[in-house]
C-alpha cells in the first residue's frame, strides 16, 4: 500500500460492524478485491480504496478509484474465467462470491452512486435470505 501511495479510508460505520463468518472466507475475499484495486490503480493519480458498512441496509462496501467497470461487465465480473486483467485467471471474484453464498451472503459489482462514492470498482457484501452481514 506504502509502495503505491494508496490511501485507505474506513468509515466508524465498518470499524464498528461485526460480521459471523468464517474468518478465511472473509478474508480471502477482501484479499482478492484490494488486490485486484491494486492492479487497477496503478495508473491513476489518486488511489484511495475506502470500506463503507451502510447500517440502514446491512451492506458491506469496498469501492476504490481505479479503472470503473464497465455497466455491461458488471453482471459478469464473478463468472468462472472471467477476467480482463492480463493473465487474470478469473477465478478469484467466482470463488469470493461462492464462499459468501455458502456463508449466506452475496456479493456484486455496482456503479450506483448510493454506493460507489469514488467512480472507480465498487463491490457490495450484503445478506442473502439466511445471511448475516
Amino acid at each position: 500500500m506504502k509502495e503505491y501511495d494508496i490511501q485507505f479510508e474506513v468509515s466508524d460505520d465498518f470499524k464498528n460492524h461485526s460480521i459471523s463468518i468464517k474468518e478465511p472466507v472473509i478474508h480471502t475475499v477482501f484479499i482478492n478485491i484490494i488486490n485486484n484495486a491494486i492492479y487497477w490503480m496503478r495508473n491513476k493519480e489518486q488511489r484511495i480504496i475506502k470500506l463503507d458498512y451502510l447500517p440502514d441496509s446491512k451492506e458491506i462496501v469496498i469501492a476504490n478509484s481505479g479503472e470503473k467497470i464497465p455497466d455491461y461487465r458488471l453482471d459478469k465480473i464473478c463468472d468462472l474465467f472471467y477476467s480482463q486483467r492480463p493473465n487474470g485467471r478469473g477465478i478469484g471474484l467466482y470463488l469470493s462470491k461462492q464462499s459468501l453464498n455458502e456463508a449466506g451472503l452475496d456479493i456484486y459489482a455496482t456503479n450506483d452512486k448510493t454506493y460507489n462514492s469514488l467512480n472507480g470498482a465498487c463491490f457490495v457484501i450484503n445478506q442473502t435470505i439466511e445471511g448475516n452481514v
